[in-house]
């Protein structure tokens, strides 16, 4: 299914907020493990930068929707000017004097479903809490992500059903 929403972010000494779009996508029908590839773009306070951040990521989900997920982040960290100068090549990440990072990311989160009678429990809200970990000194050596988004799904359910009111 396809996720979009609004996050905040935090890397010492900096704050910031973020626009995040993920797919995730599972193998077989019942699996509980997925893999999950995310995308983030957004701007950093303090040494002012635009952050760009992918990933490719594990992920194991309960049928109640909470989910553990982890595995590789790649930022792309442009210095503001630059980035408002050039916004193109900066999305495309091909700009001279972007800083590239490859780290770890793990995260946890929440996926509720909508229960509707038209179109069954395919859109959700997600509350999502990630650390992203990178070994360089080029940069902070953790960000810390906080993201609220939509959901919805496509294929065979993973929500359990609505629970059904039989009157009597």
């Amino acid at each position: 299914g396809g996720v979009g929403g609004l996050g905040g972010s935090s890397a010492q000494p900096s704050l910031g907020g973020h626009v995040v779009g993920r797919f995730v996508g599972y193998p077989f029908p019942t699996s509980s493990v997925g893999v999950e590839f995310s995308a983030r773009e957004g701007y950093i306070n303090r040494d002012e930068r635009a952050l760009g951040a992918i990933g490719v990521e594990a992920r194991w989900q309960r049928a109640n929707g909470a989910f553990l997920r982890g595995g590789f982040a790649h930022h792309h960290e442009t210095p503001l000017d630059l980035a408002v100068s050039h916004p193109l090549e900066t999305l495309a990440a091909s700009l001279s004097g972007i800083r590239h990072r490859s780290g770890l990311e793990a995260g946890a989160g929440w996926d509720i479903g909508f229960h509707d009678p038209y179109i069954g429990d395919r859109f959700g809200l997600l509350f999502d809490l990630s650390v992203a970990v990178f070994p360089d000194d080029n940069g902070p050596a953790a960000y810390v992500f906080l993201e609220q988004s939509f959901t919805f799904d496509v294929g065979k359910s993973r929500r359990p059903p609505a629970e059904t009111v039989v009157e009597p």
